[in-house]
């Protein structure tokens, strides 16, 4: 019996907005959440209470886009404080 691991890259990111971003706080402000825009765009959806915005995170084996054979899409939330939350479970991802 013959086993094969499969390893899975990490990447810590951090994304900063620099139009909601506040820099006495060090952190985004979330207009789009206390304004209930999000709310009316994603009906439905448990949205974090820190959510910035809504992102969708790419991960592809090649920097050129044309040239991309694998590709993985994941629609995911930004939170104020630059971190990635995924979407369906809120949670920061491993």
């Amino acid at each position: 019996m013959r086993t094969v691991l499969r390893t899975v890259p990490q990447v810590a990111l951090r994304i900063l907005l620099e139009g909601p971003y506040d820099a006495p706080s060090g952190k985004m402000l979330t207009p789009l959440k206390t304004g209930g825009y999000l709310a009316q765009h994603f009906t439905g959806q448990t949205i974090p209470d820190d959510a910035v915005d809504s992102i969708t995170v790419e991960i592809r084996d090649t920097p050129d886009a044309a040239s991309a054979q694998v590709r993985r899409y994941a629609p995911a939330w930004l939170a104020s404080d630059g971190s990635i939350r995924m979407f369906t479970t809120l949670e920061k991802p491993m």
